[in-house]
């Protein structure tokens, strides 16, 4: 990882799949589209459950660490680009938004192969 965060190890791991699962597409002038692939996810976590397999709570409560990343990076995203012009925010906020999204649709889909 390259940082860790005071607490269980499910914030961690969490963080870790979200830098592996986005992706972002960008031209210049435009909005960047988030995109997550869950098999980068699911490849990323079957790879770290070899070596460390997560326990039944875990796997139930990764969608809902998975959220909470997402929203705390994107309320921290936010906070740094506040004191910009209201085009840019909006910008910031449809691209958190974005990301929100594609891990609530996709985020249950990751551990439900799991059980």
């Amino acid at each position: 990882f390259d940082f860790c965060f005071w607490g269980p190890r499910l914030s961690d791991i969490a963080q870790a799949l979200l830098a592996f699962a986005f992706s972002f597409d960008e031209k210049p002038g435009e909005m960047a589209i988030a995109k997550f692939s869950t098999q980068c996810a699911r490849s990323w976590l079957d790879g770290y459950s070899d070596h460390s397999p997560l326990e039944a709570t875990e796997l139930l409560l990764l969608p809902v660490a998975l959220r909470h990343r997402t929203r705390a990076g994107a309320l921290g995203h936010l906070r740094d680009v506040a004191e910009q012009a209201g085009k840019w925010v909006e910008h910031e906020w449809d691209y958190a938004a974005q990301q929100v999204t594609l891990v609530d649709a996709h985020s249950q889909a990751l551990v439900g192969a799991a059980f």
